[in-house]
C-alpha cells in the first residue's frame, strides 16, 4: 500500500513473488533497491524494486523454509539465510 495513495484500501501493486507462503524478506543497505525474500519451499529471491515484475535471481540451496535472510551489512552481493 502507498499511503500517498487517495485510495488505501488495496495495493498498489500485487505481484506472484513465490509459489508458496513468502516467510521473510530484507532490504539492502548498501542498495536501496535490493530486497530479498525467502519462503516455504526454501527458496530465495533477489528483487530490484524499479522493476518488481521478474526477480533479479533465484537461489534454491535450502530444503526446508527460509525463516530468517538478511544482506550483509556493507555488501549488497552477499547475504545469509
Amino acid at each position: 500500500m502507498d499511503i500517498r495513495s487517495q485510495n488505501r484500501n488495496k495495493s498498489e501493486l500485487l505481484i506472484k513473488a513465490h509459489d508458496t507462503d513468502v516467510n521473510v524478506i530484507s532490504w539492502c543497505r548498501m542498495n536501496h533497491h535490493l530486497i530479498a525474500s525467502g519462503a516455504d519451499d526454501g527458496t530465495i529471491k533477489i528483487w530490484d524494486k524499479r522493476y518488481p515484475k521478474n526477480a533479479l535471481s533465484e537461489l534454491f540451496f535450502h530444503e526446508e523454509p527460509i525463516t530468517s535472510i538478511e544482506f550483509a551489512p556493507n555488501s549488497d552481493s552477499v547475504l545469509s539465510a
